[in-house]
């Protein structure tokens, strides 16, 4: 159990999934981890297959911003680039650790936050 707003979080945890599915290629491969460690659970979400470019990297939080490739069905499905933003705003308020890391072949989006307390 974590001290989170359920909508809330239903909505970050469906952007990662989202964009994961928008921007990894046909047949490349998504790995989702959910785990329990110490006080804290963590998601995980890798897509392998794409990657996101140092300067592109540092600005995926600021509102309105998109990544434009030439890719056809990253075309196809533009979004407004206010999802990312949205969430990083739903897990400040929750005090969550999060981010996106890049890597050759991968990228991956994580957040870890805090489990319920006993002692409220």
């Amino acid at each position: 159990t974590v001290e989170a707003d359920f909508k809330l979080i239903k909505r970050v945890i469906s952007n990662f999934i989202t964009n994961a599915i928008k921007y990894t290629p046909e047949k490349q491969k998504i790995y989702i981890e959910v785990s329990d460690r110490d006080d804290k659970v963590y998601f995980e979400l890798t897509n392998h297959g794409t990657k996101i470019e140092g300067k592109e990297l540092e600005n995926i939080w600021i509102p309105f911003y998109r990544i434009d490739k030439d890719d056809e069905r990253r075309l196809r499905n533009k979004g407004s680039g206010i999802g990312l933003y949205l969430v990083s705003e739903i897990l400040k308020a929750h005090d969550a650790e999060f981010g996106i890391e890049s890597t050759d072949d991968s990228v991956k989006a994580f957040f870890c936050i805090n489990k319920k307390r006993n002692d409220l």
